[in-house]
């Protein structure tokens, strides 16, 4: 909460910042410039131009740009709070190891005076003690190898145990569960014969009832049931189920297949048959199981039987006689169930019981197998404990014989390996103290910048990405007021940023190397403004649209995506929506950097829908949920291509074309302005709008550049990159050689490292090759510096340039803030043609420098354009 709060009060700061600038306030300040000029009397400027303080007239702000700054907030939070946490943690273990190094250090040396008498004594104990100890590890090693082996054993055997136990109940399951099934079907019948006995006289009551109900049709029945309140639903069903009992008990004219039933229960439940004659047959005599069955069938008990039948009292005799009736195609539940429903339940018992039975008979040996199991497994877990008792038995005795051996085993090894290792350890610790001396104090400095940073990355991160999402189309001077009141806005919400504002690049964690990389590719050294700009258009997630007439930031946007399938395209107004979306299309689906050069204003209107793509996928990502929309390769984005005005397309049928995030690497370049025009403000919320500055070193650089090249010194040029391009490459080198060993000490004690000869050489060849790189780095140095001495008088010729190009950008900022003191300037590349022009026409020598300021006085004249230019440029001059 006191985040939001935060974000929300550097929003309206930064609206209330805005609206404070007015047109009035730009002006008073250029005339504040033209009177410092006319009173200079022709000295050098070396103060900041007062116009890098303005602010373009058509920059607003958004609310949905708050949105934008809580998303791209919430982007960097994770990573830069799992950072600073890391190297802090990683700081302070690594000065903890060093700390422990200088102790280690001073142990060892104390102790290589008290080994040797004590190394003499431990080995004669070691020498007595060593013969009884080796014969009770002996025996105790054949003990504990009965103890695996016996181990191995139970195993195996509850392995075999397991597979034959489910080969038993792979035998008997599928009856088993069908038996079982069947079962729970017969608690009805139990319940309504229970019921029957309890209370005769009141079923009799209850069934003559029923027999007057079975007189009426089967709908007057249901209809009769359903009105009656004064009798149990459940009651009147247990009293039909009895019904049921007793009409297949007292059936008139018995068939054959009842017979063959009736036999089968008896047979099971061990009723006794009596002789009696076949009704379809008399001549032919019979074992009338029937008769008993009736009488038993309807008693609970006998249900109760069924119920609770054990299917092992079956013996095979039994099955002898079950088996072929059960196997009669005759014998099936449904045409037992047209007989009467009751005989068709007890067929599906019986069969279900016979085949039960069967299974479980068949399944005796295996029983059998699993009986066996069983005993050797019990067999194999004694012998396991009896093996476990003799290893107990053995410890002890061995502890008993061995214990004085074992601790002064222990003591003389120690004792031993100090005694030769003393002299090489202790030279090896000092060799490494002294390499990690002077890396304390560089890491120490390293864990208390960023102990400090921990305490206000939030702030700063808060303000870092404010820059990005609010002010990257205003110059620096304004970010640095901006931050000052954001500051004091953040305060009361307990975010309390760093007292010193940090650089973009510290807050995002930008190494040195990579700056220097940065550097070589075109960023002015020293030039905050650019810098800044350049990981704005690096760290920003809207796509980002370079402000940048005189090529300070494309120049080096080009070198800097160089290194893979850049394409450049141009976006002026003589190309055509379809062909800059042709280009946008393959540089998504290639996965490449694409740079638009000179984008105009119906480029981008007819891109817009591309714009908002990517504002569009954070916005459904923050307004569901940010972790769960975002995947490995970015956020999903759709947009509509441009219209294309030759063909006529429902806007239903319009094609969407979705990528992600990630992939989009688009750069838009706009040259014609040095400032946001006005019709470019509508994009503030859909772009971020970056203003490249045209700032002193970058014009210091580039004259320096065209004066060496007109007097013929590019060499010493080319010798200063590839020296600071070796620079790189030790510094990226080194911050390897320092991650690789803060690493080693997060994961290694101090203690083993120094018993180890190993690992602690590890650190000195760390170090050694850290010196080497900075000795490597520093020749380096001294050559630049020795390359730069020799053009000094070129720098300050070049600077001297800087003064007539300051000149030309103030008037420049003058006609177009809309006070017409002079017509519009002429382009910068003037000065360059300027500055090349006067260099080639002088005396390719350093001691004949001051021609060339005057060639640049002389060719100034011919070029002049109006006399307050011609003022000006001669003064500076």
């Amino acid at each position: 909460m006191q985040l939001s709060e935060a974000a929300v009060q550097v929003y309206e700061t930064t609206c209330r910042f805005l609206e404070e600038k007015r047109p009035q306030e730009a002006k008073a300040e250029a005339e504040t410039i033209l009177n410092y000029h006319k009173g200079d009397n022709g000295k050098h400027s070396s103060t900041t131009p007062m116009w890098k303080t303005c602010v373009s007239p058509f920059v607003k702000l958004e609310p949905s740009m708050l949105m934008d700054h809580l998303g791209l907030f919430i982007s960097h939070y994770d990573q830069m709070q799992s950072t600073v946490a890391s190297n802090v943690a990683r700081l302070k273990t690594g000065l903890e190891f060093i700390d422990q190094t200088a102790q280690i250090l001073k142990t060892e040396q104390s102790q290589a005076e008290l080994l040797l008498p004590e190394m003499l004594e431990k080995t004669e104990l070691r020498r007595q003690m060593s013969g009884s100890w080796e014969r009770q590890k002996l025996a105790t090693d054949k003990v504990t190898r009965g103890l695996e082996l016996a181990t191995t054993l139970v195993v195996t055997q509850r392995e075999r145990l397991a597979t034959v136990t489910q080969e038993y109940h792979d035998l008997i399951k599928d009856s088993r569960d069908a038996f079982n099934k069947i079962k729970l079907t017969l608690p009805v019948f139990h319940e309504a014969c229970e019921d029957e006995e309890a209370g005769e006289e009141n079923d009799d009551n209850d069934e003559k009832k029923m027999q007057e109900g079975d007189v009426q049709n089967e709908e007057e029945v249901a209809h009769t049931v359903d009105n009656v309140d004064d009798i149990d639903a459940e009651m009147v069903a247990r009293r039909r189920l009895r019904k049921q009992i007793r009409e297949f008990a007292s059936l008139g004219r018995i068939p054959s297949s009842i017979y063959q039933l009736s036999e089968c229960l008896g047979v099971i439940l061990g009723i006794e048959p009596v002789e009696g004659r076949d009704e379809m047959d008399p001549d032919e005599i019979i074992m009338n199981y029937w008769e008993n069955v009736a009488i038993q069938v309807k008693t609970a008990a006998f249900w109760r039987t069924l119920m609770t039948f054990d299917v092992r009292d079956v013996t095979e005799k039994m099955l002898s006689v079950l088996l072929p009736i059960c196997r009669s195609p005759d014998f099936d539940k449904g045409l037992f169930a047209s007989v009467h429903e009751v005989a068709g339940v007890l067929c599906e018992w019986v069969q279900n019981c016979t085949k039960f039975a069967r299974d479980f008979v068949l399944a005796l040996p295996k029983q059998a197998q699993l009986e066996r199991e069983k005993e050797l497994l019990k067999q194999a877990e004694v012998q396991v404990v009896k093996s476990k008792v003799e290893i107990y038995s053995q410890t002890t005795t061995a502890q008993q014989a061995g214990a004085l051996r074992e601790l002064s085993e222990q003591e003389r090894q120690r004792a031993d390996e100090k005694l030769h290792d003393t002299t090489s350890l202790l030279q090896l610790t000092s060799a490494a103290w002294k390499v990690l001396s002077s890396t304390r104090e560089k890491w120490q400095q390293q864990y208390d910048a960023y102990a400090e940073f921990a305490q206000h990355w939030q702030g700063d991160l808060l303000l870092a990405t404010a820059v990005i999402a609010y002010a990257s189309c205003l110059n620096y001077s304004v970010h640095l007021q901006l931050h000052q009141l954001w500051t004091e806005a953040v305060a009361p919400h307990s975010l309390i940023p760093s007292s010193l504002r940090r650089p973009l690049h510290e807050i995002f964690r930008i190494r040195e190397s990579e700056l220097a990389k940065m550097t070589l590719n075109g960023v002015p050294s020293n030039d905050e403004s650019t810098l800044e700009s350049a990981v704005i258009a690096l760290s920003c997630y809207r796509l980002p649209l370079l402000i940048d007439p005189y090529g300070v930031g494309s120049d080096w946007l080009k070198k800097h995506l160089g290194t893979g399938k850049l394409s450049v395209a141009s976006g002026n107004s003589s190309t055509t929506d379809a062909g800059v979306w042709k280009e946008v299309e393959t540089s998504i689906k290639r996965q490449t950097p694409l740079i638009i050069m000179d984008i105009c204003r119906d480029r981008l209107q007819g891109l817009h829908s591309f714009l908002e793509a990517k504002r569009r996928a954070i916005f459904d990502a923050i307004n569901h949920d940010i972790s769960a929309n975002r995947n490995g390769s970015g956020y999903r984005c759709w947009c509509y291509p441009p219209e294309d005005p030759m063909e006529e397309l429902n806007p239903v049928d319009t094609a969407v074309f979705e990528f992600v995030s990630d992939a989009c690497r688009v750069f838009f370049v706009y040259t014609d302005s040095n400032s946001t025009p006005e019709w470019m403000s509508k994009y503030l919320s859909q772009l971020t709008v970056i203003q490249f500055e045209l700032t002193a070193p970058f014009v210091e650089t580039q004259a320096l550049q065209k004066l060496l090249e007109s007097q013929g010194r590019l060499r010493e040029v080319t010798e200063i990159r590839a020296l600071q391009q070796e620079m790189v490459v030790c510094d990226e080198q080194i911050y390897g050689l320092e991650e690789e060993l803060l690493e080693f000490f997060s994961t290694e004690q101090a203690e083993v490292v120094y018993s180890d000869n190993s690992k602690a050489l590890r650190i000195v060849a760390n170090r050694s090759a850290v010196n080497t790189l900075e000795s490597t780095k520093a020749e380096a140095t001294a050559k630049i510096r020795t390359h730069s001495d020799g053009l000094v008088s070129y720098v300050a010729v070049a600077r001297r340039c800087l003064d007539a190009v300051w000149a030309w950008r103030e008037f420049n900022f003058l006609d177009q803030g809309e006070f017409a003191f002079t017509d519009k300037m002429l382009p910068i590349s003037w000065v360059w043609q300027l500055l090349v022009r006067a260099g080639e026409t002088s005396n390719k020598n350093d001691t004949n420098l001051e021609e060339i300021s005057a060639g640049i006085s002389n060719l100034a004249a011919t070029y002049e354009r109006t006399k307050l230019a011609y003022t000006g440029a001669r003064y500076v001059l």
